[in-house]
């Protein structure tokens, strides 16, 4: 019979990768890491330096070989409370992503590199963050296909002050009993907000129909649910955050964009009547726009006052 001594570990190699992330997409409720969305990191100092991420199994972006951090990568501080309090080299980097499938918004994050663990944002605007706070919120870029099944927002937003595109606001809907659904307009002012129907508001069996304990056939749904789905409307609460920088970035900064003060949209120019709430009907997409636009040869656009 074959004797097998035991393996003797002679050295153990470790690298330890300066920067995870992961991505979320709250219209589908799921961690994006594909081949579309490319994620790119850089020092601070020299954008030339770019050096691309790739996702794990679990959706992580991980990066190596970055810039003046290769004695944190071979620091061994995977399991060192130590290393961790104090690394040997702390560097000012940005991320940034694009997403070749034009699903999502375009955006860069401010940070400092190495992060321990998974990056969580560090910031958060009025609407909840996704759960855990490791998961880095996407938006949905204008052009994206409408998900099945929801409902849909759509404004174009100009800057009341400079008459020009109100580029990275954002803006959220609030649904009765959920959570903000929050989005972002993209660098010509275009915002698409996807969210899920509210629940009707006349659930409740037809006074008309008393149907019996146990019918043989029983009706189809519809006679249960009072009025016809079709005919269901809601009223909506809507706020939007906006203050823009005296240098407009080419991409957002998610953390500068998403802690902008409140801004005012309007809904009637010349009586400067604010829009803070909508009306959505079931089936139809909600289009937002301002009256009186005209005066201003821009008839189909929501103007917004930025915040003082």
């Amino acid at each position: 019979m074959m004797e097998f001594n035991a393996v003797q570990v002679l050295d153990r190699f470790s690298l330890v990768t300066p920067l995870g992330i992961r991505f979320w997409d709250g219209v589908t409720n799921s961690v994006i890491a594909d081949d579309s969305l490319r994620v790119t990191t850089y020092p601070e100092v020299n954008a030339n330096l770019k050096t691309q991420g790739f996702s794990n199994s679990q959706g992580v972006y991980i990066f190596r070989n970055l810039p003046g951090l290769r004695v944190i990568e071979n620091g061994g501080g995977e399991n060192s409370a130590t290393f961790w309090s104090n690394p040997p080299v702390q560097l000012p980097y940005v991320i940034e992503g694009k997403d070749n499938a034009q699903r999502f918004l375009p955006f860069q994050i401010s940070l400092t590199l190495p992060q321990h663990g998974l990056f969580a944002l560090p910031c958060v605007n009025v609407g909840t963050p996704p759960t855990p706070t490791t998961l880095v919120p996407l938006f949905s870029a204008p052009a994206r296909a409408v998900p099945g099944g929801l409902a849909v927002l759509h404004a174009e937003l100009w800057d009341f002050n400079t008459k020009n595109a109100a580029a990275w606001v954002i803006m959220d809907v609030r649904v009765p009993g959920k959570t903000p659904f929050q989005g972002m307009s993209d660098g010509q002012g275009r915002i698409t907000i996807f969210f899920p129907y509210p629940e009707p508001t006349d659930f409740a069996p037809d006074s008309a129909f008393d149907p019996p304990a146990n019918p043989p056939n029983p009706p189809p749904p519809q006679q249960l649910q009072g009025s016809p789905l079709a005919d269901h409307q809601w009223t909506l609460d809507i706020h939007a955050y906006y203050k823009p920088p005296a240098q407009l970035p080419t991409l957002p900064d998610l953390c500068p964009t998403l802690t902008q003060a409140e801004a005012t949209l309007l809904a009637d120019i010349a009586n400067k009547k604010t829009l803070t709430q909508v009306t959505l009907k079931y089936g139809q997409e909600l289009v937002l726009r301002s009256t009186d636009s005209s005066k201003v040869n821009q008839p189909s656009v929501l103007w917004i006052t930025p915040a003082a």
